[in-house]
């Protein structure tokens, strides 16, 4: 049996069949989701965002523990009994989508695939979420002007909040732990804390001696912060770290040694903080190729996909029983069929091999280049099964560029 045409089986997106894409349509950014969510496609408008981002296991564990937390069900939601969380994953990993799905959810948006990602019989029926962006805070959001980073919370946390933390924020005075155990009291609140090393970066390292003695204050504020939302069972702060490798690795140790007072502090049975980490593997095989897929194609036709496995699983078989070795494994019909149209091949070396070059960025990285290729493929009305690594249109320029441009050899883009 002739194995159908992709372009038959496969339908992408629209913005993937325009083409010409660049990395910042791949690159979620959640300054941008608080400050300008309007002018964001995609990652500013919950239902888009939600449509194209596949729910890993570590962004499900994520939400999960985050709004048991917020519903005050700590005995009864894993992870839930944790008010502070430390989320994790290597560069490429989905991080930021992680806490943008936190942040839409935490605002009330309500997709329709919802429960996809979080049971929604834990979500509250009402909450609060602040979320900033170290290097990138800003001075004013929601009307209200601020010089620090406890006033971008409390700013966006509301009246109430800016009513007991804009005063410190004038001062540049840290709240204490009274203060935000006030704030949070008042509704479930989830405070979302992205590339903090960085901003204690740029504070220590500034020219001016107002902004190296914020510095001082910014421990003193997370540890209050910490110990707050450790005290309040409706309350939650995700924050993210660098990891040991990091440039910001001095700033990251200064930050954890303020997580570990904070611990002591409160004298959990473990920690203050949970560590969702998947630093080695952020998502596994299967994800990796759904993650491509959801976010590259509007509808796959499951059923040509059981017809490629299964074919393709014949047709290594049978090389393997003529002692041509193919490296076929057992669960190889299975890989196909979460892949398709995309061979298991092609996953692969995009991310096991291409994808472990730094200036790759990874899952961007991959998704460009993809984007591009199925906007080539669709454009000459390709009658490929799947798409293998041989089946890339590297004669067409824009996945040329795609491929050497993100690994920082342009000048090979034309031999």
């Amino acid at each position: 049996m002739a194995l159908r045409s992709i372009v038959e089986t496969c339908t992408p997106r629209p913005d993937i069949l325009r083409g010409g894409l660049t990395d910042a349509h791949f690159a979620a950014q959640l300054d941008r989701v608080v400050r300008d969510p309007d002018g964001y496609p995609v990652f500013g408008d919950p239902t888009e965002f939600f449509a194209v981002t596949y729910p890993t296991t570590g962004l499900k564990s994520l939400l999960r523990s985050t709004f048991g937390r917020l519903s005050g069900k700590a005995g009864e939601v894993k992870g839930a009994e944790h008010g502070v969380v430390r989320f994790q994953t290597s560069f490429g990993g989905g991080k930021t989508h992680g806490l943008i799905a936190a942040y839409h959810l935490a605002q009330g948006a309500r997709p329709l695939n919802l429960g996809e990602f979080v049971d929604p019989d834990i979500l509250p029926s009402t909450s609060r979420v602040a979320a900033v962006v170290g290097d990138s805070l800003g001075s004013e959001v929601s009307g209200f002007t601020f010089s620090t980073m406890w006033g971008a919370i409390a700013a966006q946390l509301g009246e109430s909040a800016w009513e007991r933390v804009g005063p410190k924020d004038a001062s540049r005075e840290a709240p204490d732990k009274e203060d935000w155990v006030a704030v949070f009291s008042d509704a479930p609140t989830l405070v979302i804390i992205d590339e903090i090393a960085a901003y204690l970066r740029i504070l220590s390292s500034s020219g001016d001696p107002e902004s190296r003695r914020l510095a001082d204050a910014v421990p003193a504020f997370l540890f209050a912060l910490f110990s707050a939302a450790a005290e309040v069972d409706t309350a939650r702060v995700i924050i993210t770290l660098a990891t040991a490798r990091d440039a910001f690795s001095k700033e990251t140790a200064r930050i954890e040694s303020v997580l570990d007072e904070a611990s002591e502090e409160t004298r959990e049975t473990e920690s203050v903080v949970s560590r969702y980490r998947e630093v080695e593997r952020p998502a596994e095989d299967e994800e990796i190729s759904e993650i491509l897929r959801r976010r590259l194609f509007a509808s796959v036709d499951e059923s040509a996909a059981e017809e490629a496995a299964e074919a393709y699983a014949r047709f290594y078989a049978d090389l393997e029983q003529r002692e041509l070795r193919v490296g076929l494994t057992a669960d190889f019909a299975d890989r196909m069929r979460h892949s398709y149209p995309f061979h298991p091949e092609l996953v692969r070396v995009l991310d096991n091999r291409v994808g472990t070059i730094p200036d790759f960025q990874r899952t961007r990285g991959a998704l460009r280049l993809l984007a591009e290729a199925v906007a080539a493929l669709w454009a000459e009305g390709t009658d490929a099964p799947v798409i293998n690594t041989g089946d890339l249109p590297l004669g067409c320029q824009p996945v040329a560029h795609a491929l050497t441009a993100s690994i920082g050899r342009e000048t090979y883009e034309h031999l």
